[in-house]
């Protein structure tokens, strides 16, 4: 039986100085086994990258349940997937970055994560914010690994556990991330609000207008059921 309590809720907004959202989101499930939660960011300057975004939430979607091990998912084998069909596809640089999480309801497994780029993954408790991924870039802009990339290493996947009877995991865009890093205090108390609905309306209130470059989350909240 599972014994993980796996709560979420998202957004995406449009950047306003972008004439299209490039982002992405995918939520998907099996059953009793586990979810999966990605968040992926189309590299602006190609006109095609929502393309791979599409490409890539459709391969995590498809494919998902044929990576599943004894442990829970191999992100990088169906990553890898993603990125062979985006390679194959028509579209001219249909690039993008990515963040996923394989979250198993067995309390016993560990949450995987794989990122590839400049999207993130965070841990949340009521008493920090923790960075788990770190990004795959050069001066801070420049974007050094991205699905669509001809011969791409992926990174190796982190196995999270956390001590704690309860956590969040959020996952998010850089047009998403440097503004909650800008105040932290006031995102980390929005964050653990009792209610889900009323996180993504405040944020959504927040973000809405004065986003540059689009931006994306997932919020992910763990707890424990009895056995």
């Amino acid at each position: 039986m599972p014994n993980r309590a796996i709560q979420y809720t998202y957004d995406t907004t449009q950047g306003v100085q972008r004439s299209s959202n490039k982002d992405g989101i995918l939520i998907h499930s099996r059953g009793n086994d586990y979810c999966v939660f990605a968040v992926l960011d189309g590299v602006s300057s190609e006109p095609q990258a929502k393309f791979g975004v599409n490409i890539a939430i459709r391969c995590f979607r498809r494919y998902a349940d044929e990576f599943v091990t004894h442990n829970g998912i191999d992100l990088s084998g169906l990553v890898t997937k993603a990125n062979e069909a985006i390679l194959a596809s028509r579209y001219k640089g249909p690039y993008t970055t990515c963040s996923i999480v394989a979250i198993p309801y067995d309390k016993a497994k560990s949450v995987q994560i794989l990122s590839v780029g400049d999207t993130r993954v965070y841990a949340i408790t009521k008493q920090y914010i923790e960075q788990l991924t770190i990004d795959d870039s050069e001066s801070g802009h420049i974007v050094t690994k991205y699905l669509g990339k001809d011969g791409l290493v992926l990174n190796s996947t982190i196995e999270y556990m956390s001590a704690e009877d309860q956590y969040q995991i959020l996952i998010a865009t850089d047009g998403f991330y440097p503004m909650f890093e800008k105040n932290l205090v006031m995102f980390h108390k929005i964050f653990n609000f009792s209610l889900l609905r009323n996180v993504q309306r405040r944020l959504r209130k927040i973000v809405r207008g004065n986003n540059s470059d689009d931006a994306s989350y997932v919020l992910v909240r763990v707890g424990y059921v009895q056995d």
